[in-house]
């Protein structure tokens, strides 16, 4: 079985495995779309951080304020910090409740009542009702009430 011919052949050169690069032009595309997903993500959450950094802070100097209108001035300074109106500066009274309100509708009673002994003595359950309202009204800050209050 041995032919002469198949003798002088050249020995069968196996193809070499398929390398992982080149890559293709697909490949490059989903790379490069990845890329700028994971970097948009990443810029988006950074902004949502620094945004949201006077909330965060806020909430720990709401814990060492000692006077209620030092708890007061603390939220007049968020307030103007997220909502653009002018006018936040300026409001006292059942005015100031009222904004206050808008996001936490069922303490509007106890704004009123601790915003009407505002220039009064301190007392502490004033004092403690006030923070607690106060806490509750800067944790609920979020895109949606900053809207509501812009547009009340």
């Amino acid at each position: 079985m041995n032919n002469p011919l198949l003798d002088k052949l050249a020995p069968i050169v196996e193809p070499l495995a398929p390398g992982l690069w080149p890559l293709a032009y697909g490949w490059w595309l989903l790379i490069m779309v990845s890329v700028a997903v994971i970097g948009y993500a990443i810029l988006s959450w950074r902004k949502h951080r620094q945004k949201w950094q006077l909330k965060r802070q806020a909430l720990l100097v709401l814990a060492q304020t000692r006077y209620t209108s030092e708890v007061n001035a603390l939220l007049k300074r968020v307030a103007m910090h997220y909502i653009d109106k002018p006018s936040i500066g300026s409001m006292q009274g059942a005015v100031w409740s009222d904004f206050l309100a808008t996001i936490i509708v069922e303490k509007r009673d106890t704004l009123n009542a601790i915003i009407d002994n505002l220039y009064r003595e301190d007392t502490d359950q004033d004092l403690t009702e006030f923070k607690a309202v106060a806490h509750i009204w800067i944790s609920a800050l979020s895109k949606k009430s900053i809207k509501e209050m812009t547009n009340a």
